[in-house]
């Protein structure tokens, strides 16, 4: 059984996800909601001395076609993200940060690329 304190929820494009003090790790880790058997309601509120910085923080992500991609191929995903001179911005948590990356197919370890960071 592991304690934590959750103090946000999070989607990742395929799961709901909670934000929370880990007092096992002594700091803020994601949690999948559908790998929780079981809660209970704890009897003192927990407010953590410590601030979630990588929650607090926004970032802006750059994304645009991947350059190994022909002209024509990248035409088709500027056309298909609408973006504006061959870029997209998107501003989200730090907290988020992978797995907007994970879900947009964004180069990293086992994942597909069809857009990079710009």
């Amino acid at each position: 059984m592991r304690e934590i304190a959750p103090h946000a929820l999070g989607y990742d494009g395929c799961r709901w996800h909670v934000r929370a003090w880990c007092f096992e790790n002594g700091g803020f880790r994601d949690f999948v909601l559908s790998r929780m058997e079981d809660a209970d309601w704890p009897g003192d509120l927990f407010t953590s001395s410590v601030v979630d910085e990588d929650w607090e923080r926004m970032e802006t992500v750059i994304l645009r076609p991947h350059s190994g991609l022909d002209e024509d191929q990248r035409k088709a995903i500027i056309r298909d993200y609408g973006m504006v001179g061959g870029k997209l911005k998107v501003q989200l948590r730090a907290a988020m940060k992978e797995y907007f990356l994970a879900q947009w197919r964004v180069p990293g370890p086992e994942r597909p690329a069809h857009l990079e960071l710009g």
